[in-house]
Formats: C-alpha cells, structure tokens, sequence
C-alpha cells in the first residue's frame, strides 16, 4: 500500500515543502475511478516509486548539494509525474478549445445579435455581415482594434469572396477568434453603454467650450509662442476601448509637463517606491512649478514629482540605471514607454526643434539641476551619480516629445485602467505605481490650480504648458484636451472649462458617490444606467397603481406642463397635442384630451392671479421631486415650449430658471434642452410624426451650436443610427 502521508519536514525552503507534500498527497490517493485490482496495485506501486524519488530530491535539497532550487523542484515534478500529467491536460483542452465553434463556448443562438445582424427582406434567416461594422464603431470601438483583428481579417476575406449573407453558425466561427468581445459589445456590455447617447452629449460640451477665447498662449519659446490659439480638440478612450473624437485630436504638440507623471511611474518601476522618495518628496508645494525651494526638512528633496525640480529629480533616477545611454537614448526610452501607454495608435515623435528652444531657456532649470546636485546628492544606481546635464537634458528631451489628442486620451485611459493598455491589453504598470502615480496627479498635477481644479472635478489630472490636458477617471475612462490658450496658472482654459463642465453633468467626482443618487448628475455607466431605468419602470408602476407620490408627481408634472404652455397668456390645439405626446413620450402613458384641456384652463387662471413664474415656482416646490422626477420635468418643459417647432431664448431661460429652482445643475440642464429637442426632431423623421422639433435657441451666454450639425463624420459613424424609440433619460 502507499505509505501514509507525512508532515513537510519543517528545515525545507517553503517551496520545497510545497513540492515535498503535493508529491506525498498524490501517493496517497490512487485514482478512485479504477475498479480492478490489478490496476490498483499497479497505481500504488508507481506511487510509492514517486514517492522515494521524492524523498531522495527532498535530501538533496536539505544538504545543499547537487542542483539548484529550481532545478530540484523542476526534477520533483517530473519523477512524480505531476509535470507530464499538466501537459497532456493542457494539450487535450488546447486542441478541444482550437476545434470548438463559438456556439461549444455558449453563444448559441443569441436573439439580440441576430436582430441586430440580420437583414430579413433581403436574406431571412441570414447575417448580414456588412452590419457588423457599423453596428462595432456605433458602439465606441474602432474597426482597426487590435482585440478583434482576428475576427475583421476573416469577416473581410468572407465579404471580399462575394458572401455578405451567412448562416449564423458561419458567422459564429468567422467571429471566432474575437467572439467574447464582440457578443460584449453588441450587446452594450462595455463600460459605458449606451455610447451613443453618451457621445452626443460631449459633443455638445464641446460646443459650449468652443466659443471660450480667453487665457493666452504660452511666449517663452518660439514653437509655442506660434502655435495656432484657435486649435481645440478632445479624445475620450474608456477603458474598454471605447473611443470618442472631436476636433483638433490629430495635431501633434509637445507633452510638455504631462509629462512629468509617465516620468516618476517609469522611475517608481524601474527602482521602487523606497529608492524614489530618497531623491524627491510627495507634498504639495504651494509655489510656482520652476521654484528654487526645496522641502523644509532635513532632506533637501523636491516637494513632488509634479514640479520641474521634481520632474528633473525623476529623469535622473530612471538615467542613473541606464549608466551606457546619453540623454537622447534615455528619451528614446521614454517614448518607447509612451507608445505603449498609448496603444500604438499614433506613432509617439520627439520635436528637437522643442528640445532645443526649452535649453536655450533653460537657465532656471540649470540652477535647479546643480541646487539638487549640491543640497540633495544625484541618483546613484551602484556606479556613480548621473551627470547632471545628462540629466536636465533628459528633461527637456521628455518635455520635446510629441503625441496626439488622441493617443494622450489612450494613455490616461490606461492609468484608468489600472496600467493596462485598453487597447492592447498590455501591462505597462502595475496597479500599485498607478495608484501613486494618480495621487500625486490629484494633489500636484495642475501647478497653482491644483487644489480649485480637484474642489470642483475631483479627478486627477496633469496639464502642459503646449495646452494639452490629461484627466483621469478612474475604472470608467480617460480624458485629452488640447487648446494652446493657457489660464494664469498655466493650464489650458478650455480644458479646465470643458473637464469642469464634464463633472458638472456627470457623476465623475470622486465623492459624486455620496450623493450622486440626489445630485440630478448623469452616470453613463451599466450599473446607473441600470438603476434609473429600474426607478422610471418603478415610478410608470405606481401611477399605474395608485402610489399616491406617483400620481402626486404626474399630477404636478400636468399642472407644470400647463403652466409651461399657457406662460405666453394663451393655448391652442398645438400646444394641446405637444402635452399628450410629450406625457405619452416621458412616461408612456396616456392622457385624455378634456382632461389637458381642464387643466390648462386652470393653469391660465392661475397664471393671471399669482403670475406665471410664481406660479410654476409654487407648483415645482409643491413636487418635492426626486432626480429622475426631475429630469422627466425638464423633458416635458422642453417638448411644450417647442411645440410651435423652436425654443426661442425667452422659453430657454424660463426653462433654465425652473431648472435651477429644481436643483438640475445649469450644465446638465443645457446639454439637456438640445439632445431632447434634437431626439424629437429624430423622432419626427423617423415615425412621421407631427412632433415639435427645430433647432434650440439658448442664451448667448450658453454658446450652444445644433449638436449634430458640427459633428465630424468620425462621431456620426459611431453614433450610427442608433436612436431611441422614445425620448433617452
């Protein structure tokens, strides 16, 4: 019989008793399955042979002779028969997963893909696999996409032979080598679901940035002092990939001092945490960025990494370990590192035109180079400190390098993500450097602006003085802009607005969880997009029902319609069929004419006792509403007011005032006015409807243009035509 198990002898490595023990265990435990005796004493005998080897590798070990660790371990698998048994598993499963068909890994018949992919008056019962594009890209990721390279090589080769039509089977293995991903994003699985919706309302952001012309651009070098001011251009990337462009995102310029954060995580992983804070410290410092100060303690070290005497700090712990390589290597270095934050979608340049402007003016930076060698002591890695113009030119070689909009958005996407790539999956850092990375991001990145810029977005975030903007969100995405304008702390001003207005209207804000529920903010994400449906289901059931806060608001909802319509001092049959369709269309339920009509009659001489603006603000306060309560109002107002077919700027500011009286943030409330008014002009087209729709006229002060006619082609792609049936919330 096998002998029995023992205890690791206690003087093994941890490794080796790990070994020791796995190899006992499976002595101890012939395979249970086996019914005949033969086999079984055949089984206990091998066991027992494995096992004396075992013992025999275990001595070897504890005498310190013969192979090493490693090799011993490798040998004690193998005589035990643990390693070819791993094999051959491994084998078997490989070459089943290479003959199954996508339907064996569970995508059988899948209902939403089908609907999605077929084409059923042209091919019934067939995918249509010129769909499948379109259907990809309207759901934020590129066609291009390294992840689903597999998938478009067989799909193209299967529509470059003539088959546009397929069984679904067919489809299933075409999709093979990318089916997971792409049953994702079909069925609006990725992070931000409902990316259309989603991107339409940057884009309107974009919009109310636009016409911001102050600020002034950066003259102390020539490249920057002639760089075009009217240039704005802002990249999103989640990090599921999803990607979202507007304007100027294909124009390069100088990272400048975004950057600084890349610099101290590659410094961070090439060294560790310990080695880093030796050289430079992680405080706020509360003075201008190119200060000659240095912490006050006994260090002698930069405040943080975020500041040029910090940065330069960070340049010389990653140069000090690579003692054979000049400045212009070490960057090359750099570059390398950024082109893989970046996913690879735009090649990352190096502008020596920059790199040799930013030396001529680099005598503040030469006396903080030389302070740091003789107050704080240079990098050493073992063979020396770093020479100090080697490393101020490595510097000035980071700040000189070259990327998009575009590719920057990618690379905040991938701090996001924790330091892997939503691109191409690849780790660049690991979860621990980011973590330190987006602290000091959050507390330094923004110069003299740090502390407003984190009061109102809560994010982390690091500018450069060439006008570019990177903001992290974490888990959810990252954020580029460029706009050479810069503030009088030197970030860009309409990066700042735009970033600023983004949190506004979403709930992005670090502490947004705190009250996010109450807050009137938008979450795009699947878990909230999930939970307000959830409450507008819930509210539609208790009107239906007879809760009486349900049927209080859409009794209030009526009364604030009425009052909407009759604001002007009268009604007609138009203003009386927008307030059956817009109640159809918010909460899709019916109202009876002569009920509208009783209501508006009273609303008019409501309106002429108490005034119309009193009157609406009596009736808001009366609501009590909730955040979706008050998002379905402003829905309603705007559908009334436009009913004879555009929102003057007289009904836009009443609605706005009425927005602010219902806690609806002035950002939301605008991005709000013109994606409904555009919804129901879709809607018009799309069902042949007599709806009210037009082109919305806000206040000057808004610098909202239509949010479609400006969109590039990049945008009306991925938007696809993937509007709703009923107004979005």
């Amino acid at each position: 019989m096998a002998p029995e198990a023992q205890e690791c002898p206690a003087e093994l490595p941890p490794g080796a008793q790990m070994f020791t023990c796995f190899g006992r265990k499976a002595s101890t435990a012939p395979a249970a399955s086996a019914d005949k005796a033969g086999k079984v004493v055949v089984e206990e005998e091998d066991a027992s042979m494995r096992d004396r080897s075992v013992r025999d590798t275990s001595a070897r070990i504890r005498s310190k002779r013969g192979p090493s660790f490693r090799d011993a371990a490798q040998e004690v698998l193998a005589t035990s028969g643990v390693a070819s048994s791993l094999r051959a598993n491994s084998q078997r499963a490989l070459a089943k997963l290479k003959s199954a068909t996508a339907r064996e890994v569970g995508l059988e018949d899948d209902r939403q893909m089908r609907t999605l992919l077929e084409s059923p008056q042209l091919a019934p019962g067939k995918i249509d696999l010129d769909r499948l594009r379109p259907a990809v890209e309207a759901n934020g990721v590129r066609w291009e996409d390294v992840r689903i390279a597999g998938a478009r090589k067989s799909v193209e080769q299967a529509l470059a032979g003539g088959e546009q039509y397929v069984s679904y089977d067919t489809f299933l293995q075409l999709i093979a080598p990318a089916a997971i991903l792409i049953k994702t994003i079909l069925e609006k699985g990725l992070v931000v679901p409902d990316w259309g919706d989603f991107t339409r309302r940057l884009g309107v952001l974009f919009d109310m940035v636009s016409p911001n012309e102050t600020g002034a651009k950066a003259d102390y070098i020539p490249i920057l002092r002639d760089a075009d001011a009217d240039r704005f251009g802002v990249s999103v990337c989640t990090v599921d990939g999803q990607m979202w462009n507007r304007g100027h995102v294909d124009d390069y310029f100088s990272i400048q001092s975004t950057s600084k954060p890349i610099t101290y995580a590659m410094a961070v992983t090439e060294r560790s945490q310990e080695f880093v804070e030796r050289y430079v410290g992680c405080e706020p410092s509360g003075r201008a960025f190119n200060s000659l100060e240095l912490l006050h303690d006994s260090t002698n070290r930069p405040f943080n990494p975020m500041v040029n005497q910090g940065a330069i700090m960070s340049c010389g712990v990653v140069g000090c370990g690579h003692p054979k390589k000049d400045w212009r290597a070490c960057v090359d270095h750099s570059m390398a590192t950024w082109s893989r934050l970046s996913g690879n979608v735009a090649p990352v340049k190096f502008s020596q035109e920059t790199w040799q402007s930013e030396r001529d003016d680099a005598d503040n930076n030469f006396a903080l180079s030389y302070i740091l060698k003789g107050k704080t002591g240079l990098p050493d890695c073992g063979e020396g400190p770093i020479d100090v113009i080697k490393m101020l030119d490595y510097y000035l070689g980071c700040c000189s390098i070259e990327v998009t909009c575009r590719a920057m958005s990618v690379v905040a996407a991938t701090l996001a993500n924790g330091g892997r790539c939503p691109i191409t999956q690849e780790e660049v850092f690991t979860v621990d450097v980011v973590k330190a990375t987006l602290t000091l991001m959050t507390t330094c990145g923004m110069y003299d602006g740090a502390g407003t810029f984190l009061l109102r977005t809560g994010l982390p975030a690091k500018s450069g003085v060439s006008g570019v903007l990177m903001t992290v969100i974490p888990n959810v995405m990252g954020l580029a802009t460029f706009s050479p304008r810069l503030d009088r702390n030197g970030n860009s001003v309409r990066g700042v607005d735009f970033s600023e207005k983004l949190v506004e209207l979403f709930s992005f804000h670090m502490f947004d969880n705190l009250c996010a529920l109450s807050s009137g903010k938008l979450d795009p994400r699947r878990a909230e997009v999930n939970f307000r449906i959830g409450k507008l289901e819930k509210l539609r059931w208790g009107i239906v029902h007879g809760d009486k806060h349900a049927l209080n608001f859409d009794d209030k909802l009526l009364k604030l319609m009425c009052a909407i319509a009759v604001a002007d001092g009268h009604y007609n049959d138009d203003e009386i069929n927008a307030i059956l369709t817009a109640h159809k269309m918010v909460l899709e339920i019916s109202l009876r004419r002569d009920q509208v009509i009783r209501e508006l009659e009273a609303a008019m001489a409501a309106s002429k006792t108490s005034g119309g603006a009193q009157h609406l603000g009596k009736i808001i306060e009366a609501a009590n509403l909730q955040d979706i309560e008050a998002e379905l109002c402003l829905s309603a107002m705007v559908l009334v007011a436009g009913a004879d077919g555009h929102l003057d700027p007289s009904e836009a500011s009443r609605i706005l005032d009425l927005c602010r009286f219902m806690g609806l943030p002035e950002t939301m409330a605008r991005v709000r006015i013109a994606e409904i008014l555009d919804d129901v002009t879709t809607e018009s087209r799309r069902r042949s409807l007599q709806l009210p729709g037009g082109r919305v006229e806000l206040p000057a002060a808004a610098g909202v243009a239509d949010p479609v006619s400006e969109e590039t082609d990049e945008v009306k792609a991925l938007d696809g035509d993937s509007g709703s049936d009923r107004i979005a919330l």
